[in-house]
Formats: C-alpha cells, sequence, structure tokens
C-alpha cells in the first residue's frame, strides 16, 4: 500500500491528526497510547480504538486493511502527507531517510553518521556559549547532566547494579526463572549456530561467533549441562566417551562457590566448571579457559588463584584445562588424555 492509496481511505487527507497520541497512567506509569481510526479498519462499523504505543505494529497487522504499516501510518496520520516525495529529507545532503518508529520521532534528522557529525558540528558552531567557552561545561551543568544520566541509564548508578544483581540471582533460583535461562540459552545456542554456519565470513580459533550458550542433555549420565561455551560442550562430550563412562562414578556440574578479590577491593564469587569423582575415589574440580586470558586478564588470574587456594588442602585436585592442550580447530584432540592430567 502506498500513501495515495491509504488517503483514499481518509477523510481528512493532507491534513495532520493531532489527538493521534495520549498518556495514560495505569500501574502508577505513564503509558504511551496512539489512535487507530475507525476508516483504518477492516471493519468498518468499529470505533476509533486507543492501543499502547509499542503495541501499535501488531494491531496496524491484525485489526487494519491490509499494506498498512508504523510508517504509513505515521506519514498519513502524524505528518498529513499526500505522496511519498513529501518525506522528510537529511537535513544536511538532502538523502532519503530510513524510518525508525513512532517513539523515536518517526524519521532521524540524518541519514548517516557522517551527516549526523557534520549536524553535531553545525548545531555547535550556533552556539556562542559553547564557541565562547571552548565547548567546556560548567560544573552546574556537569552536576545537571551526570543527575540526568542516572535517571535515563540507572544501570550507571553502582548501587543499582547491586540491587538489580541480587534481584536477578534470586530470580533465577525460582521455578520461573529456571525456565526462562533454559529458554533464552536455547536460543543464543540456536543463533550462535547459525552465525557459525555462515561461509560468507573466515573463521578463526577465538571467532565470537563460535562460543555458544545452552543447555545439553546427557542421556548416559542422566542430566542436563548448561554450558557456556562451544569448548564446555566439547567437553561434556567428550565425557560421553566409552573409556570415560566405565571410570566415571559422578559428572556434573561443580556446585561449590569460591570467593575471590580483586586489586580494587571488590568481592566476587566464582564457580568453576565441572566436578567429576572416579570410581577410584579420585576427585577433580575442571575449568576450562582460553589460555591466552590466563596472561591477559586480571579477573581471570584472581579467579584461578583462589580455586588452587580453596582445593590446595583438599582431597580435590583443581584442573585448568585450555584450548592449547584440549583442543584442536576447537574440537578435543585426538591425543587429548585426561586421566594423564589427574593425579
Amino acid at each position: 500500500m502506498t500513501i495515495f492509496e491509504l488517503n483514499k481511505l481518509n477523510p481528512n487527507p493532507g491534513i495532520p491528526y493531532l489527538d493521534y497520541k495520549k498518556g495514560e497512567i495505569i500501574n502508577g506509569k505513564k503509558v504511551i497510547k496512539c489512535k487507530i481510526y475507525s476508516w483504518m479498519l477492516k471493519d468498518k462499523s468499529n470505533e476509533d480504538i486507543y492501543v499502547i504505543q509499542r503495541t501499535l505494529v501488531h494491531f496496524l497487522k491484525t485489526l487494519c486493511v491490509e499494506g498498512i504499516t508504523a510508517q504509513l501510518y505515521f506519514d498519513v496520520v502524524v505528518l498529513g502527507l499526500t505522496d511519498e516525495t513529501q518525506r522528510p529529507k537529511c537535513r544536511i545532503c538532502g538523502g532519503e531517510l530510513t524510518f525508525d518508529c513512532i517513539g523515536h520521532g518517526g524519521y532521524p534528522a540524518t541519514c548517516s553518521k557522517e551527516c549526523h557529525k557534520k549536524l553535531k558540528h553545525a548545531d555547535y558552531l550556533k552556539n556562542d556559549k559553547m564557541m565562547k567557552e571552548g565547548g567546556k561545561h560548567t560544573a552546574e551543568t556537569l552536576k545537571k547532566m551526570s543527575e540526568a544520566t542516572l535517571r535515563n541509564k540507572p544501570w550507571e548508578d553502582p548501587e543499582w547494579r547491586r540491587k538489580h544483581s541480587e534481584h536477578m540471582k534470586n530470580f533465577a533460583k525460582t521455578p520461573k526463572g529456571k525456565e526462562f535461562y533454559k529458554y533464552v540459552g536455547q536460543k543464543s545456542a540456536e543463533a550462535n549456530l547459525r552465525k557459525s554456519l555462515d561461509t560468507n565470513k573466515p573463521k578463526h580459533l577465538y571467532d565470537s561467533r563460535l562460543y555458544k550458550k545452552g543447555v545439553y542433555h546427557s542421556d548416559v549420565y542422566n542430566l542436563d549441562y548448561n554450558y557456556d561455551s562451544g569448548w564446555e560442550l566439547e567437553f561434556i562430550k567428550y565425557m560421553e566417551r566409552d573409556e570415560m563412562i566405565v571410570q566415571t562414578r559422578v559428572f556434573d556440574r561443580s556446585r561449590g562457590i569460591i570467593p575471590y578479590i580483586l586489586d580494587d577491593g571488590s568481592e566476587h564469587k566464582y564457580l568453576p566448571d565441572f566436578f567429576i569423582q572416579f570410581n577410584d575415589g579420585r576427585k577433580v574440580v575442571i575449568e576450562i579457559k582460553p589460555n591466552y586470558l590466563l596472561s591477559l586478564d586480571e579477573k581471570v588470574k584472581k579467579k584461578i588463584e583462589a580455586g588452587r587456594n580453596y582445593f590446595k588442602d583438599t582431597k580435590i585436585q583443581y584442573l585448568v584445562l585450555t584450548d592449547k592442550e584440549m583442543l584442536d580447530h576447537n574440537k578435543i584432540r585426538k591425543d587429548f588424555d585426561l586421566m594423564s592430567l589427574i593425579k
């Protein structure tokens, strides 16, 4: 459908509808609603209806005449256009603009990042105060900007992050939380698998597209294993080999939480990857990490150090496996022998 075709249904073509949006308080929060007019509906006997702005696209597809999109709605109802040539152009180069969404004002001011930079520079030159002070803000302005940032981006407040982290940890322990994270893990694994099959991009050992997250059910051990990388999944499959099954009594995700402290004094907790108990009584905790992180990432260094100290005087061996000795092109090496590494 085009603007011209939609205006055939419109009783007031070329005139913007000023009442297309309103705000309501629902459950103590302000919600923006958009009006779907009766002349747009499939059933013309119905009256105008208001729907929540973020659900507008859904209702345009289900209740309205076929072909009405959010862009057409914005062009005809909000801007009052009668032809595609009247759509807003880039303020810098006059090029075509890509429609964003109604919540973001429909069309952006510029068509590209380059034009956006030029626009910002032009606005800067028009501001006499900024030109006079060389772009420096006063202390009062900086304070207001900081307060606005915390309102719009609460995650930048350390106290908010702490409370949010505690809330998510508690949520993850509930049945609903476990189901949610299982679903997210499966979807993430499917998305990563699709990306890994993309042959148009080169792959290498540390390509992020090869990393996977998800849940793997082992019929051998009758357990669901949550894995955080494709390397952990490879290790789970390695433990399902016949030569490992006959020697293994328990193979599970690690349950013990290890505390550690960073250089800045902040306290953290760390959960290793796997726990294994063999038929001969030997017990081992496995941690799988990329080899390059052991020397570059300070947080990983602290985790490994805390793990070694935690199991130092116990009968449980703490073993760190890296891609250097375990993997060959992201697959378990043919000559990899776990039992030779265990004391």
